[in-house]
């Protein structure tokens, strides 16, 4: 029986539909096969052995990392770390591919016998009581703060159990984590980003995990003077960083002071840009890091020189924590009127004692009001940082925007949108820290009384 011209349409539409499947499903089979490998092919990358031929010969490194291209064309970074300070034996382990672990007792062997265990990057991985661990990572689409232990085998990655006041799971992160010989973990998170109070410029509060306890703790508030960080080197006995403004920063955790250096931070910003491309090799010691690449070296040479003659700034500001923690509860008189308490004849008996206090400040007030003064400008003058201080005692009262680039230390600064950014973001910091102390802000900008149409800076000390 002949087909009908409807018939032989729906014919011709369905032999199309099936031909373009077949096409779709060969290319899927093609993609699938160029971007999945089986772990075991790590092995065979001559420059993964290369890397761990440098790990056994070389017995001062910490940590090392290497960073590596894979077969789907994307750049890994093997981590390497130590069973324990001062052991011989580490482990080898490609942040964000939980699939591969290595041990220096059996080569690159991978260790671990699952193929499912996904991927985890960005994770901090160390050891602890001999075994490795991994902490925070970027895992089914969301930045969480997991605890996890390698058993290896089978079992491969473990999720260890945790309590405390821990970091909770976000989309977008930028905390940096530091493990020291204590066996803590040390966490700048990044909590405070875009929150519209005097701390804004900080954004981070600084969490402990005591890996013995398996307890999280808050400390504080970092203090809002260190900035914006990056560049994260964390080294054995600290870590050190720069900060958006061009300072350099390094952390001491044990006495949980830092050191900050202006116009200091490019050395920091500077190593970690040097040949940042597959087969670079990177080895961190107690107090310094080297990177290797195709036969050339590069250390990190910090200025302890000058660091050491920094006036330290407390990492943690305890009180800032209680004042945000406080805000967060229920004010006073809703709990009052929720426990039955007589709120009305609370208030007048805080508007009598008041009127009797304000009498009594007044009539001791103009006896100590110059000590105070006095008082209160020795403790600034310990607490501003040396950026803030030098704009302070500028004799300039009135700056142009060329005068005020020179003063901060960013006139070198080539690109107008650079030296836009940085100006504006260096000012932000030294007046939310001229806030913190003084209430008011220590530059501001402002019309030129000579020519309105022209914008100059103004500074305003106490």
């Amino acid at each position: 029986m002949p087909l009908s011209s409807f018939h032989r349409t729906l014919l011709l539409c369905l032999l199309f539909r099936l031909t373009a499947w077949q096409a779709f499903g060969s290319n899927l089979t093609e993609s699938s096969a160029t971007h999945w490998w089986h772990p075991e092919e790590y092995a065979t990358m001559p420059v993964l052995q290369q890397f761990y031929d440098r790990l056994r010969a070389d017995s001062e490194w910490m940590t090392a990392e290497l960073l590596l291209r894979v077969p789907d064309g994307k750049i890994r970074r093997v981590e390497a770390v130590r069973s324990g300070p001062g052991e011989g034996d580490f482990y080898v382990v490609v942040n964000g591919d939980m699939r591969w672990v290595a041990h220096s007792s059996s080569g690159l062997s991978n260790l671990s016998q699952s193929l499912v265990q996904g991927y985890n990057g960005g994770a901090k991985h160390f050891c602890h009581d001999g075994k490795l661990h991994a902490l925070g990572g970027y895992g089914l689409w969301r930045r969480h703060f997991d605890l996890l232990r390698f058993e290896g085998g089978a079992e491969a990655w473990q999720l260890i159990a945790v309590v405390g006041d821990h970091p909770e799971d976000r989309m977008i992160d930028q905390s940096v984590a530091f493990v020291n010989s204590g066996g803590k973990v040390m966490i700048l998170d990044d909590v405070y980003r875009g929150v519209k109070n005097r701390y804004a410029t900080s954004n981070y509060a600084i969490r402990t995990l005591d890996l013995q306890s398996r307890t999280w703790s808050v400390n504080g508030l970092v203090d809002s003077r260190l900035g914006e960080l990056n560049g994260c080197t964390g080294l054995g006995a600290g870590m050190a960083m720069h900060n958006a403004a061009g300072e350099l920063i390094w952390f001491d955790f044990e006495a949980m002071v830092a050191f900050l250096l202006p116009k200091k931070g490019k050395v920091v910003e500077d190593f970690w840009s040097w040949h940042d491309e597959p087969g670079r090799m990177t080895f961190r010691m107690d107090s310094g890091a080297t990177h290797w690449f195709e036969g050339d070296m590069l250390p990190l040479n910090l200025p302890w020189d000058l660091l050491n003659d920094v006036v330290p700034i407390p990492i943690a500001d305890v009180e800032a924590w209680k004042a945000e923690a406080k805000e967060q509860r229920p004010s006073t008189s809703i709990q009052n009127e929720r426990e039955g308490f007589p709120v009305l004849g609370l208030f007048v008996a805080f508007v009598i004692g008041g009127g009797l206090m304000a009498t009594l400040f007044f009539v001791l007030f103009w006896r100590h009001n110059r000590k105070t003064i006095l008082a209160r400008t020795d403790e600034a003058s310990v607490r501003l940082s040396e950026l803030t201080l030098t704009v302070q005692e500028s004799d300039l009262r009135q700056l142009e925007t060329e005068e005020l680039d020179a003063l901060l230390g960013i006139d070198h600064l080539q690109t107008p949108e650079t030296l836009r950014s940085q100006r504006a973001r260096m000012v932000s910091r030294i007046n939310t820290e001229y806030q913190v102390l003084y209430g008011q802000d220590l530059v501001v900008r402002g019309q030129s009384p000579e020519d309105r149409r022209r914008s100059v800076y103004f500074i305003r000390p106490v």
